[in-house]
């Protein structure tokens, strides 16, 4: 069976935070792609149907990335988030962020 994913995954693992409204979890990333990012679900996640998060990932104690997304995708233990879209930029940066990490 094929994958049929539209954007090339590339293993990372950084730190994110994923805030909605003022509730806000920790996480890690699993995977990024140019259109999403895969994320382990935090243990009390609760999720809003029609909610757009905000995806703040710590690249470094100086650096942190802000992508909004919405979720597309949820499992017992990982989440998946589309990014939202005007952020071409955002995940291009993360991309190569996530090249520098193997």
């Amino acid at each position: 069976m094929s994958d049929r994913r539209a954007y090339t995954r590339l293993e990372m693992h950084a730190g994110v935070f994923i805030i909605r409204g003022e509730t806000a979890f920790l996480t890690e990333v699993s995977n990024v792609s140019a259109g999403g990012v895969s994320v382990v679900r935090p243990e009390n996640w609760q999720e809003d149907p029609d909610g757009i998060y905000h995806l703040y990932f710590v690249l470094d104690p100086d650096r942190i990335l802000c992508l909004k997304g919405s979720v597309v995708h949820e499992s017992v233990d990982h989440l998946g988030f589309t990014f939202a879209k005007g952020y071409a930029i955002q995940s291009e940066q993360l991309l190569a962020e996530s090249r520098t990490w193997l």
